[in-house]
């Protein structure tokens, strides 16, 4: 599917260290995978050290027109860039470098109620659950990648039932009004062992 960049219905923002060269080549293979089948437009966010790489290989598979580059978002402008997507992609590792900054976006993400699509870099430390609050993948298949893009895509009812309940779990850790009831609760435990 051959698109321009007013045709593109979907965003992507795509987080993560992609830094190497396997790692740039096999984004580009899934920007390639999923704008044949969809009309979607990339927003690769984070450094670009092999910028001269990523030009050579979206134009000769002919995937210009649907990436867009940034710099690594700072955290507080990370609200505006979600606001433009319709999905949060994390191609981050277990033991990467900054993976903290990564767990917050996706949070974040989760918040703005985006579904997420991360690593089983974060399954280890309980963002995400399977099929419950994201999805989880094998971010080194670039065929597992765009298959679950797509899916995501084309089933509009398992989108927002993932962002709903993504949504609802942050909300519901972070919640000021939650997060007195466990201070409270925390502080009856002491009380009464004080007694």
């Amino acid at each position: 599917m051959k698109n321009s960049p007013t045709t593109l219905s979907k965003t992507v923002l795509v987080i993560g260290n992609l830094i190497e060269k396997e790692d740039v080549l096999q984004m580009v293979d899934v920007i390639e995978r999923v704008t044949k089948k969809a009309a979607v437009r990339f927003v690769i966010a984070g450094p670009l050290n092999n910028k001269k790489l990523w030009t050579t290989e979206i134009n000769k598979r002919g995937v210009d027109q649907a990436i867009e580059f940034r710099a690594v978002i700072h955290p507080s402008d990370l609200a505006y860039h979600l606001r433009g997507c319709d999905l949060l992609l994390d191609s981050t590792e277990a033991g990467s470098r900054g993976i903290e900054a990564h767990e917050l976006a996706v949070l974040e993400a989760m918040r703005f109620g985006k579904p997420v699509v991360t690593s089983k870099s974060l399954e280890e430390i309980k963002v995400v659950e399977h099929c419950k609050t994201g999805i989880i993948i094998d971010t080194k298949s670039p065929r597992e990648i765009c298959a679950t893009v797509v899916r995501l895509f084309e089933n509009e009812r398992m989108t927002k039932e993932l962002a709903k309940r993504g949504k609802h779990f942050v909300t519901g850790i972070f919640d000021f009004s939650a997060f007195s009831l466990g201070s409270l609760a925390s502080y009856k435990k002491v009380t009464n062992f004080a007694h």
